[in-house]
């Protein structure tokens, strides 16, 4: 409103988080396995896994091992049990029932066993599904088709990624 300046908001249930990253210059010899893999993909056909290689473990000490306690969750929560030492910023991976990939999820609150967690839970996990704590991983597309490689005159390769995370 323009006149009172309130606003009228509307979650749909969903947070994507995107991602951008451009590697070094590589040499031929360096860059080939990689522009293979990235061919493999066909665009946004396939998926790949992913995580933050600046935060592969958890800022502190964990003891034990975080499991999910109770089925039919979802939202912004996650209750767990038999682990401690998570902290505010940690990631960590929701495993997907079925499957050994997940979802990756940044910690933005604990209160005893219960992690407050964003995105929100994409699928309800599996009660006693274990929950990783180190090097967590998430599972993302490329944004679109468009080929981000270039070779230089130089003879080394540009490459730039932008992906989405997939769900």
């Amino acid at each position: 409103n323009p006149f009172t300046g309130q606003q009228q908001v509307m979650y749909w249930g969903a947070g994507p988080r995107e991602v951008s990253f451009t590697f070094q210059p590589m040499s031929n010899t360096q860059a080939l396995a990689f522009v293979a893999w990235y061919e493999s993909l066909q665009g946004i056909l396939n998926l790949f896994q992913l995580g933050d290689p600046l935060n592969i473990a958890p800022q502190g000490v964990i003891t034990g091992t975080y499991i999910v306690s109770g089925a039919n969750q979802t939202g912004f929560s996650l209750v767990t049990s038999g682990g401690s030492g998570l902290q505010v910023g940690d990631w960590i991976q929701v495993n997907i029932p079925t499957m050994s990939i997940g979802y990756l999820h940044r910690i933005n609150s604990v209160s005893g066993g219960t992690l407050g967690i964003y995105p929100s839970l994409r699928v309800s996990p599996t009660s006693g599904a274990a929950i990783v704590v180190t090097n967590p991983l998430g599972l993302w597309r490329l944004k679109s088709n468009k080929n981000k490689i270039s070779v230089r005159e130089v003879k080394t390769y540009a490459i730039s990624i932008d992906a989405r995370e997939a769900y």
